[in-house]
């Protein structure tokens, strides 16, 4: 098989790979004495299975629905849609129920944003002509422009307090973030950057704003900086997108959507970084995370079924762990004795390196995702993150020369502070596609297991991951 003939399809699978469920893991051949066995070490130390956690769909239209933002009261979400033909701003009860049109414009109007006090809903628009910031009563009436430079300006985002709103602009030639009163005066420019900044979320505070910065690299990651535009400083350093912020409401965690998991996913970490967690795994791309008031769901959009609708997941329940580690300690988990592991490890998974002449770009990375989901199934592991070679050794002096080999790969580990990693090689010689998988422990810089698997079809990949998860999944 020709692999550059086959870039397109390969591209294809990396936008549109179906992500893996969290699953229990297999109870085979389970006796009596097992269950019994079982039953007190729940009762003992309340390890739990791992759950897929509760989802709502709200919307079911053919059309595109999008931009969710949760009203202050937590009664009424806000959207995009263009199921009257363009785009406009939709509301609707936090149920679903009582959809009501807000903008009837023949422009697109997108990006709503309700006012802390519920009663006005900021939003972006092109009506006249290029992208401004309008705002609205809650109920659609009086509507007002705020800005009218004939640069772009959108995604508005309100201070805690209402009395300013930030935006993005590419006023002075490129996107940056700007902040302005609630009334549309006083605009002043918090960012610099030489690439697009773009994205704002102020923090529930009022001391922070969290936006996203495109790198010199070309890929998004997010940044946080003080309100006034001081001390930046960089959160998520993922190879290719993560985007849309959205603090929690008692401003300890951000949610974001990002690729890191092979396709659009939400995630969320604290807001200084650490703990890093995606919270779906559902077939097809999801973003635009908005939280609810009381910090206990998240509203996003998600294209399923070629149609993008608004979800609710249950976010309390999605960020519990799928096996309970206490100070990243090997955990007992509820599975007979024998194979599969009997303990989770705590892992990381770094990039597979690529050899021959694959003419794909950033090979590795995207099978290290089809990786992640397949780990996920076998019940096995407990993923911390992806790593990005090129980024962490930026970052930190680990001296590595030619192919990454196991002392470094340990060092990365211990960085990362997981029991183990897995990485590998992805190759094509002649006809052939090898992919070889290792599991590293991070303490001993000792193999644990490895499996590698050959094809001459990129169809065959994902399922050749799934194959491979299981063996590195098999007890020593």
């Amino acid at each position: 098989m020709n692999m550059k003939n086959n870039s397109g399809r390969l591209e294809r699978l990396r936008c549109s790979t179906t992500q893996a469920r969290q699953t229990k893991a297999p109870l085979t051949q389970v006796t009596l004495a097992h269950f019994i066995v079982l039953a007190a070490l729940f009762l003992s130390t309340g390890i739990i299975y791992p759950q897929e956690p509760p989802l709502r769909q709200l919307t079911t239209h053919a059309a595109s629905d999008e931009d969710p933002s949760w009203s202050p009261d937590g009664q009424k979400i806000a959207f995009r849609s263009n199921r009257s033909g363009n785009y406009d701003i939709w509301v609707m009860d936090a149920d679903g129920g009582n959809l009501r049109r807000l903008t009837t414009h023949i422009a697109r109007d997108v990006l709503p944003s309700w006012s802390p006090d519920g009663q006005k809903i900021a939003f972006s628009s092109d009506r006249n002509g290029n992208g401004d910031i309008w705002v609205m009563d809650a109920d659609g009436g009086n509507k007002r422009q705020l800005t009218t430079h004939e640069g772009s300006d959108g995604g508005p985002s309100w201070s805690p307090d209402g009395q300013k709103i930030a935006f993005s602009s590419d006023r002075n030639g490129n996107g940056d973030i700007w902040v302005m009163d609630a009334d549309g005066g006083n605009k002043r420019q918090l960012t610099t950057h030489v690439t697009d900044d773009w994205g704002p979320s102020w923090s529930p505070d009022g001391g922070r704003i969290a936006f996203v910065v495109k790198n010199k690299y070309g890929n998004n990651d997010i940044w946080v900086m003080d309100a006034d535009g001081d001390r930046k400083r960089q959160l998520t350093t993922y190879r290719s997108y993560d985007g849309q912020p959205s603090w929690s409401p008692d401003g300890r965690k951000i949610a974001f959507n990002s690729l890191r998991g092979g396709n659009g996913d939400i995630w969320v970490m604290d807001a200084d970084a650490d703990n890093k967690r995606r919270i779906t795994t559902y077939e097809g791309s999801d973003g635009a995370p908005s939280w609810s008031p009381d910090g206990r769901e998240i509203v996003f959009r998600s294209r399923k079924n070629r149609n993008t609708d608004i979800w609710v997941l249950n976010v309390l329940e999605a960020l519990q762990p799928s096996i309970s580690i206490a100070s990243r300690e090997r955990a007992t988990t509820l599975i007979p004795p024998g194979k599969p592991r009997t303990s989770v490890l705590n892992t990381a998974i770094v990039e597979f390196q690529e050899k021959g002449s694959l003419d794909i770009e950033d090979a590795g990375e995207i099978v290290a995702g089809w990786m992640s989901s397949s780990l996920i199934k076998t019940g096995a592991f407990t993923l911390y993150e992806r790593v990005l070679l090129y980024k962490i050794l930026e970052e930190q002096d680990l001296g590595l020369t030619g192919a990454l080999d196991e002392k470094t790969t340990a060092q990365i580990g211990k960085i990362f502070g997981v029991e183990a990693i897995v990485t590998g090689t992805v190759s094509k010689f002649g006809s052939t596609i090898s992919v070889v998988a290792k599991l590293i422990d991070t303490e001993t810089a000792k193999v644990i297991a490895s499996s590698d698997v050959k094809t001459t079809s990129v169809d065959e990949i994902p399922g050749a991951m799934d194959r491979l998860a299981r063996e590195l999944a098999k007890e020593p």
